[in-house]
């Protein structure tokens, strides 16, 4: 129970220190790290309850869900193309990336396939365990990927924006 409490605590206080700081998508981040902090100083792995997870994933999807309007329904047709384009690019660099991580790295088809794959964070977390795959590679690249897409390419496009606008 003690572990349970300090393990929420932290995620909590992560999550507030970095929403106060404006760091991109830093309730998420900061809640992990702060979970993070607990975990690897812990010898028992505290697991999140298959209900629990269902609950959490049902809110998420009511969330995405929230953002879909009949406007953004309409606008289907303006970006079709750009969507396919979008949708193949990174098909094939997913491909690409998932047979790099299998046959050059050993990894396991499940956890290359998941590394690779565009998602977001806490979705591609929450599948790991679902596939039974280790989850500690998985969420640490989509980790860096997102840190790399909210931090670090708009400081690059800010400083090189010049060049390219």
């Amino acid at each position: 129970m003690k572990i349970k409490l300090a393990t929420i605590l932290s995620a909590i206080a992560g999550g507030l220190l970095l929403t106060y700081l404006n760091i991109p998508a830093g309730a998420m981040v900061g809640a992990m790290l702060g979970t993070v902090i607990i975990q690897v100083r812990e010898k028992d792995k505290m697991e999140v309850p298959l209900k629990v997870r269902r609950l959490v994933r049902m809110i998420m999807g009511a969330y995405v869900g929230l953002g879909i309007t009949a406007e953004g329904i309409r606008q289907v047709r303006d970006i079709l193309w750009p969507a396919i384009m979008t949708i193949g690019g990174m098909s094939i660099l997913t491909l690409l990336t998932m047979l790099i991580l299998h046959k050059l790295y050993g990894w396991d088809l499940k956890t290359a396939i998941l590394s690779s794959t565009p998602a977001g964070l806490s979705e591609i977390g929450m599948n790991a365990e679902d596939f039974q795959t280790d989850p500690v590679p998985i969420t640490t690249i989509h980790l860096f990927r997102l840190i790399t897409v909210l931090i670090i390419i708009p400081i690059v496009i800010k400083v090189l924006g010049f060049v390219f606008l």
